[in-house]
């Protein structure tokens, strides 16, 4: 390419968009091709760490307000109040009061629309890439921002979810339930913006946010179809996530497939495995003759009203959880952390014998013998590598994305999951005949070739010159 080195802007909404996005950053950087630049379009528990991660590469950040981060401790940059509290101050406290609730959310939503076009004025990007797009974090106000200036935008997947997951997750907050006479009347209007779970009509916004996106021309065809905006390309990792997609509604000729990063760093693990193993052990202060159970620690989700689930706090789950890996003879016990726990909190739980670990869950699943998780999208990756993996739901959600894969064996009760680990722990044969059902899987859900950055790279230099 000719001139300077074009910037890709990679906007971020969560912690988990964030590791996958990182490791386009880093791919990007080596290849020189192209200058990545991040924007953090929403506020989370470790942004400080993310932001000090991007500064210590020498990556331009912007935050929600779309101000120049300049220092990991100060998220505006120039120490000034965020702009959205600027713009509140000057006006008016009483008419800001008399505004309705639905005219103050036409506001949000103009002045996010103000704070998009305001950070792809200053980094003047030849493409935007998110993890996702998802009605819920308003993608489709940036999408539609930049294909005004005509740029492309890819999403760049980290997650699965059908309508069944934001469904359930919301199903107990009445705000999204259409049971008003308003509610009604706008759902026969706009019944894409309704789906029915457990006989419940739902929006998938509340209404105020749903009438307002969809008064100002913001709101997404299909709302209940993550990533079924209007982006130009979604990469697609796999065969059974290439269906997948087709399944939900979106286009085909939307998806490239590609694979993702993480294929390539679960490709390195398996075919480096027993060095890698043999590192992880000596790391860990393990026992490199045992073989290892990698268990993730699913977040607090009890606040979301869980009313099914076993236990009534977190603490309680968790010990549970700990305690009943953690009694499991024989064998290397692993604890990778969610992307949005900070490790100091969870150091205690190295008491029981266990071990945290700091690398990352795809460095890490193709050395384990057996995964075990709840209702994760990283159970793909394991199903890539052939690892058999117990899907504990521990909060009940009851997705069905994993529903018809052999090789994933999904528990609901405590008791069942506590029996059925220990008979994959200590029966070779159950746990074999898992493994071997993983196996067949495998094909179908990773291109573990090692050649994902190569093909994304590709699709990045292609739709980047189709910007205008």
């Amino acid at each position: 390419m000719n001139g300077p080195t074009p910037r890709l802007l990679l906007v971020c909404y969560l912690p988990t968009h964030f590791r996958e996005l990182w490791r386009l950053a880093r791919l990007l950087q080596t290849s020189g091709q192209f200058q990545p630049v991040f924007h953090f379009a929403r506020n989370y528990p470790t942004l400080d760490l993310d932001i000090a991660q991007c500064h210590q590469h020498g990556i331009r950040c912007y935050n929600p307000e779309g101000e120049v981060i300049r220092n990991s401790t100060a998220l505006n940059g120039d120490g000034k109040p965020p702009l959205r509290h600027r713009f509140i101050a000057r006006a008016n406290y009483k008419t800001v009061r008399a505004v309705s609730k639905l005219f103050r959310v036409f506001g949000h939503y103009l002045l996010l629309r103000y704070l998009h076009r305001r950070v792809l004025c200053d980094s003047r990007p030849a493409l935007i890439i998110m993890a996702e797009e998802n009605v819920g974090y308003a993608t489709e106000v940036l999408v539609r921002s930049a294909h005004r200036r005509g740029i492309a935008t890819l999403i760049l997947p980290y997650t699965l979810a059908n309508a069944l997951e934001p469904a359930e997750t919301l199903f107990g907050n009445r705000r999204f339930h259409v049971c008003t006479r308003a509610g009604r009347w706008f759902a026969a209007r706009h019944p894409h913006w309704v789906y029915v779970h457990r006989d419940q009509p739902m929006f998938r916004l509340p209404l105020p946010h749903a009438a307002a996106m969809q008064m100002l021309g913001l709101a997404s065809a299909t709302p209940w179809v993550l990533n079924g905006g209007s982006a130009d390309r979604i990469a697609v990792e796999s065969e059974a996530m290439a269906q997948y997609y087709q399944r939900a509604g979106i286009s085909p000729a939307r998806l490239t497939r590609t694979g993702m990063l993480a294929d390539d760093t679960l490709a390195r693990g398996l075919a480096d495995r027993a060095a890698q193993r043999q590192r992880l052990c000596t790391e860990l202060g393990l026992d490199p003759t045992l073989p290892i159970l990698l268990s993730g620690i699913p977040p607090d989700q009890l606040s979301k009203s869980r009313p099914e689930c076993e236990f009534k706090t977190y603490p309680e789950l968790l010990d549970f959880w700990v305690n009943t890996i953690a009694a499991i003879p024989g064998w290397n016990r692993v604890f990778v952390l969610h992307p949005s726990a900070r490790r100091e909190d969870f150091l205690y739980l190295e008491r029981t014998g266990c071990r945290i670990a700091t690398w990352n869950t795809a460095e890490l699943i193709p050395l384990c013998d057996l995964y075990i998780n709840s209702v994760s999208a990283t159970i793909r990756w394991a199903i890539a590598c052939g690892v058999p993996v117990l899907n504990y739901d521990i909060f009940r959600y009851r997705y069905d994305d994993f529903r018809e894969v052999k090789g994933v064996l999904t528990l609901e009760a405590r008791d069942d999951f506590a029996a059925v680990l220990h008979r994959l722990c200590t029966d070779s044969a159950a746990l074999r005949d898992v493994t071997a059902a993983q196996i067949a899987e495998a094909p179908r859900w990773g291109q573990l070739d090692g050649r994902a950055g190569e093909r994304i790279l590709s699709l990045c230099r292609q739709l980047s010159v189709s910007s205008k």
